[in-house]
């Protein structure tokens, strides 16, 4: 018996029975006092209104705030209602604040008086039950949004480094161009220098040559001096 307890517990905390179990109640909208569903939940309250705001968005409906509460205004909302009704949800927190729940209330007004209630609190009542389950999927698309963000400003913050790496590449590119360029030059002017070199080396056998010549010529002036004196002497 004992282990059937506790099976049939561990079931109730699976489905959210327990833990997240929906309670009839009456709720005030504006002047009216009208039949409601209510839950409480181990979820953030921002973070319920918005699913709840995105969840009725989803729906077609057109959402807008009255007096505190969420509020659809004589619209046909075909998960609760196939006629026209006025939806309304409010999420408040309650319990200290090491144990805050967020408590769910939704009803609704039917256009037609002559709606069945019991129906469309069961309408209710099941729309409520499957409302953990969305806001679950609601944040999880929230998170997705977010890491998405995350992947886009990633992705484009290695773009800006693969551009920054390719405007380097340029530009190491370009000075590499320089080098080479230089390096013709420096190879154009060695080679220049060299032709020099041998126009210099080949100048200087010219010049001593010459200087040979000149030498030679030189004592043949000064010879041929020596005569032209002998002979004015022997002339005398």
């Amino acid at each position: 018996m004992k282990k059937i307890m506790i099976a049939a517990m561990a079931l109730l905390l699976s489905t959210g029975a327990f833990a997240q179990s929906v309670i009839e109640t009456v709720a005030q909208v504006g002047m009216l006092t009208v039949p409601a569903q209510q839950m409480s939940i181990d979820k953030d309250a921002k973070l319920a209104e918005g699913a709840m705001r995105a969840r009725l968005k989803e729906a077609g409906l057109k959402v807008r705030n009255n007096e505190g509460w969420i509020a659809a205004v004589e619209q046909v909302f075909e998960q609760v209602s196939p006629s026209p009704i006025s939806f309304f949800a409010k999420i408040e927190t309650e319990g200290r604040k090491s144990n805050k729940m967020t408590v769910i209330t939704i009803c609704a007004v039917p256009t037609d008086l002559t709606q069945n209630q019991a129906v469309l609190s069961a309408a209710l009542r099941a729309y409520l039950e499957s409302f953990p389950q969305y806001i679950d999927r609601y944040q999880a698309q929230l998170d997705l949004e977010v890491h998405e963000d995350n992947l886009k400003k990633a992705e484009k913050a290695a773009d800006k480094a693969t551009a920054a790496v390719a405007s380097i590449d340029k530009d190491i590119a370009a000075m590499q161009a320089k080098i080479d360029a230089k390096r013709q030059e420096i190879s154009k002017l060695q080679s220049e220098i060299a032709d020099l070199e041998k126009k210099i080396e080949k100048a200087g056998g010219k010049k001593s040559e010459a200087q040979r010549k000149a030498s030679d010529a030189d004592q043949n002036v000064k010879a041929a001096q020596n005569e032209v004196d002998r002979y004015r002497q022997m002339a005398q």
